[in-house]
């Protein structure tokens, strides 16, 4: 596998793209007008996984576990992976197309190897998904739960700052 490759100028990850005039792989930068060819003598820069994913509803998110390694994210140190126990992760905010809640954010653990990840929940919501995952455990049955690690729900109290205070000040301007 190729791995992702980020940008020298303004670390933002390098899309490909076939260049059909040289009939060679180009990789290009979306932020920037950095652009270079692929090494013709490297195969793993000329070897291209490609994915496709067939959503079928809002719930259907998927999360490489190699987003961990885009510098652009936001990092926290306040979030405790339940797979693994590490303590570091970076975040993101699902966009309103994916998720209906406005600003959901996802945490994605940082510890190599691990890749799970959980989506922020709020108060209210935390007796919902409860209810839904103990009809969905009935459903599915345990043959089907052994196989399968379902996400859990990020509590609120994960905050990505330790004081609101250190952030604004102490009068909250």
């Amino acid at each position: 596998m190729s791995g992702l490759k980020f940008c020298p100028d303004c670390n933002n990850i390098l899309y490909m793209k076939p260049d059909t005039q040289k009939l060679q792989l180009m990789f290009l930068c979306r932020q920037c007008d950095y652009s270079r060819m692929a090494d013709p003598n490297s195969f793993s820069e000329n070897c291209v996984n490609r994915t496709t994913y067939n959503f079928q509803g809002k719930d259907d998110i998927i999360i490489s576990p190699l987003i961990v390694k885009d510098p652009t994210l936001g990092r926290t140190t306040h979030w405790t992976c339940v797979r693994c126990g590490w303590n570091k992760a970076a975040f993101f905010q699902l966009p309103e197309r994916v998720n209906d809640e406005a600003m959901m954010l996802v945490f994605v653990c940082c510890n190599q190897g691990c890749g799970y990840w959980a989506k922020q929940v709020y108060e209210e919501d935390e007796e919902e998904e409860e209810e839904e995952e103990t009809d969905a455990i009935n459903t599915l049955g345990t043959t089907a739960m052994t196989q399968m690690v379902p996400p859990k729900e990020v509590p609120m109290e994960a905050q990505t700052f330790d004081d609101m205070a250190e952030l604004f000040g102490e009068d909250g301007i």
